[in-house]
């Protein structure tokens, strides 16, 4: 004891911890988990884990992954904190022996500026927590990830500290002196920080425990206000300055550091070819085919992406790879099904597969990305590969510095909640990110483009801007929906589809506005444009209950829209009702830059169905989608991909879905799109079922070659 006692031997007992716990945390409890799994271990354990027939060891793993890292992050925050208010303490001690910082009171505008300092500092502490959660954990922590947080958070916060210190000022100039209601600012800030702070760590704490260790940091800091005013005073006074010239620099320094990166990038590109033609693949977010007028929907949402479609292709059976955005985006850009990559809810795309961008950079042209998806289209999650320019940063203005920081984010939704502004704060709208596509194009007017560009109207809360928002309804239809809600009733769902084909409209309106300028500026005539989506979207069509994305695999999820123009080298004005995949675009690219024969992409070119030179066996290719099992669903979910992974392969007008146990749909979509009428119950259909289970079981296989879905029976 009298070892731990001395600070060597606790720097050594911390040490030891460490250690320990990182060999329980990586290597024990992950061995006792495969071997209860495995019933090899003791048999309390082994009737703990009873799921292996259901449910993957890997689930059981990331399980434990995800508390191990909350206990750590826990661990690291508490000393962290313990460290500071060690060192401040000793810091006060040393500053206190001047009676000079000793006399001094802590008046009116020291809270201010204390404001000021403990929303910089909770707003860093906030900022580093959100980066480490996504770029580590890949993990939800707001709309906002990128560097803009180490400015936005501190200037949250402090906005929020300053309101309440002025709120304090005030009624102390309201109440009898004897109250000394600035004296409450030290201990209210430090535990609203703190409690922020915990809260936004997401670690599963209580927020009852949470409370309590706010309110454990508010009585200490009060002691320390009391004991050092002066000391604290002179130290805040003396260090805020410094902190905020940091920001203001950081904010500059941003944009200023991402242009000459780019810069140099573009210097170091080859010469393109001459007349090499631009690139623009345009991604509505969650638009489904099933809702477009260019496919025959009975409301004309979409306008001018039939005009556009009378110039080139529409495939009116495009289908996505997956069911939601990442694996989908993944897709466009490698041209690889979902299994064939390393890509999942916490998982980034790895740089196993070139992308398209790489590839067209190589070839010299300038390369860009543009996404309203701030979470998933985020360059985290891998896919911003080979972009010389990346934006996936939201317009800067009030709500989006609110929606920063956990405190006030969380304020201010629950006030638009009272009055009626449900959903989501931030909204990059399609005008936008067409602004800053626009913006980019003109730097680069000396080199062919490449560029795409992310919609995200489409997704919910469908709420585009008036007058959109009354397309198809009368008054403001319901434009939101949640996952507490477990059923909706067919009157919302009405009220969401509304909503949801304004969306789609406003979205055309914008496309209309894009092509325009492009047209304006003479980048049009020579520009490969694809417009499609990443996934669809469902209001019940298979029950109430079935809503949103990301959740089935029916053909309402996966049905997308599909237009390819270049009126060089695609017929116009042309149809196509053969199955394709959104995997078919990076080959499609290539083809009609002229480089079919010498690019790394699988697939199929869309330039030849849309030429009418498509081979019997290129149209007969079955075309693979599929969904990975949520993380968090449970046998009971009403979800299938809840349940398990789900896998779907079309084949002519066959489609065919497994949800990964022992059931198996089998749909007509000549007949039946949205899937009314499951045909596997039939004994006459027994042979095309084994066929497809047979070119399912071919197409899915883990990178070791094993099998990925199970037989059924």
């Amino acid at each position: 004891m009298r070892i731990i006692a001395t600070p060597r031997g606790r720097l050594i007992a911390a040490f030891t911890v460490s250690l320990l716990w990182a060999a329980m945390a990586l290597w024990a409890v992950p061995s006792l988990i495969r071997s209860a799994y495995a019933g090899e271990s003791l048999a309390v354990l082994n009737r703990l884990i009873q799921g292996q027939a259901n449910t993957p060891v890997e689930a059981y793993l990331e399980d434990w992954q995800q508390f191990a890292w909350n206990v750590t992050w826990i661990v690291v925050v508490l000393a962290a904190l313990a460290v500071t208010i060690t060192f401040l303490a000793r810091r006060m001690r040393e500053l206190n022996r001047s009676e000079r910082h000793r006399s001094i009171a802590f008046q009116w505008h020291d809270v201010l500026v204390l404001a000021i300092w403990t929303g910089i500092v909770a707003g860093l502490a906030e900022a580093v927590n959100g980066i480490v959660r996504h770029r580590i954990q890949h993990l939800p922590t707001g709309e906002v990830v990128s560097a803009e947080l180490f400015w936005l958070v501190p200037l949250a916060a402090s906005t929020t500290f300053l309101a309440l210190g002025l709120l304090l000022i005030a009624i102390d100039k309201l109440l009898p002196a004897r109250f000394k209601v600035l004296r409450i600012a030290p201990p209210l800030f430090a535990g609203l920080a703190v409690y922020s702070l915990f809260r936004a760590l997401g670690v599963g704490l209580a927020n009852i425990a949470v409370i309590v260790l706010a309110s454990g940091v508010a009585v200490v800091t009060m002691r320390a206000f009391v004991k050092y005013p002066g000391s604290i005073r002179w130290m805040i006074r003396r260090t805020t300055p410094w902190m905020i010239g940091g920001l203001i620099a950081w904010a500059i320094i941003i944009p200023l550091w991402r242009r000459a990166v780019e810069s140099r990038i573009i210097a170091a590109l080859p010469d393109a070819a001459p007349d090499a033609p631009n690139v623009l693949i345009i991604i509505w977010d969650t638009a489904r085919a099933l809702n477009l007028s260019l496919y025959g929907y009975e409301r004309e949402t979409t306008p001018e992406l039939e005009r556009l479609a009378a110039r080139g292709a529409a495939f009116e059976r495009a289908f996505s790879t997956s069911s939601w955005s990442l694996p989908s985006h993944a897709s466009i850009f490698t041209g690889r099904y979902p299994p064939e990559m390393s890509v999942g809810r916490q998982i980034p795309l790895n740089d196993r597969h070139p992308t398209l961008a790489e590839a067209l950079a190589r070839r010299g042209y300038a390369t860009g990305g543009f996404t309203a998806n701030l979470f998933y289209g985020s360059s985290d999650y891998g896919i911003a590969r080979g972009f010389s320019w990346y934006d996936a940063r939201p317009a800067i203005n009030l709500t989006v510095i609110a929606h920063t920081w956990w405190l006030s984010r969380t304020s201010v939704q629950d006030l638009r909640n009272k009055f009626g502004r449900r959903g989501h704060m931030l909204r990059r709208r399609a005008h936008h990110v067409n602004g800053a596509l626009l913006d980019w194009t003109s730097r680069h007017s000396d080199r062919p483009f490449f560029a795409v560009v992310n919609h995200f109207d489409a997704h919910e809360p469908y709420l585009p801007p008036e007058p959109f928002n009354l397309a198809f309804s009368t008054t403001q239809p319901r434009y939101w929906f949640t996952d507490e809600e477990p059923f909706l009733s067919a009157e919302v769902l009405s009220q969401l589809k509304d909503a949801y084909d304004s969306s789609i409209r406003y979205l055309d309106h914008e496309l209309s506005r894009l092509l325009q300028t492009l047209e304006e500026s003479g980048e049009l005539e020579n520009t490969l444009i694809i417009l499609t989506s990443d996934h669809g979207e469902e209001f019940g069509e298979h029950g109430v209950e079935h809503f949103g994305h990301a959740r089935s695999a029916y053909a309402v999820s996966l049905l997308v829209p599909l237009v390819v123009v270049y009126p060089p080298g695609i017929s116009a004005d042309v149809r196509v009702r053969d199955p394709v995949s959104i995997r078919d675009i990076p080959a499609t690219v290539m083809d009609v830059l002229g480089a079919a024969d010498s690019h790394p992409f699988p697939g199929t070119s869309l330039a030849r169905y849309a030429n009418g030179k498509v081979t019997d066996d290129e149209r007969a290719e079955p075309r693979l989608s599929t969904v990975a099992r949520h993380p968090w669903g449970d046998e009971n979910s009403r979800w299938p991909a809840a349940r398990s992974d789900l896998f779907s392969i079309v084949a002519g007008d066959l489609h065919y879905i497994v949800h990964g146990k022992d059931e198996e749909l089998l749909y007509d979509l000549s007949a039946d799109v949205f899937e009314q009428r499951n045909l596997a119950d039939s004994a006459e259909v027994a042979p095309t079922l084994a066929r497809m289970r047979f070119v399912l079981d071919s197409m899915v296989r883990s990178e070791d070659g094993s099998r990925r879905v199970r037989a059924v029976r």
